[in-house]
């Protein structure tokens, strides 16, 4: 079985710039079985995961289960959390479907193709029409 904790800490390490935070990080996310979306998105989870951290004294047992993309957004499920973290959570995920999940552009106009993943105007293959 992979080492979810330590991929994970790797991907969200250049991010959050405080080595300290690793073992809080590994437990976090050691109940993890899935964190599979676009790198781009990292710097967001990792701004949330700092916002958990700071929130720790306050949280019991908070552990992330799943981070995933699904309909073109973040997706983070977690278990022991408050509605703090809740709210932090949706505001990651609102911010996750303003960035392309192909190219990283912020704010562009995602294409309407049928698919959830089909990129934006900057990344746009020239077989899609724009509707």
């Amino acid at each position: 079985m992979k080492n979810i904790e330590g991929i994970v800490w790797e991907k969200l390490k250049p991010h959050l710039k405080n080595d300290s935070m690793e073992n809080w990080v590994k437990e976090l996310f050691s109940d993890c079985f899935s964190y599979s979306i676009p790198s781009f998105w990292d710097s967001i989870v990792a701004d949330l995961v700092y916002i958990m951290y700071k929130r720790q004294q306050e949280l019991t047992s908070v552990k992330v289960v799943q981070v995933k993309i699904k309909f073109g957004g973040l997706r983070f499920y977690t278990s022991g959390q408050d509605d703090f973290v809740n709210g932090a959570i949706y505001l990651a995920e609102s911010q996750c479907l303003k960035i392309c999940t192909n190219c990283g552009s912020y704010g562009q106009t995602k294409l309407n193709t049928g698919r959830w993943n089909a990129g934006c105007v900057l990344c746009a293959d020239t077989s899609f029409e724009m509707t």
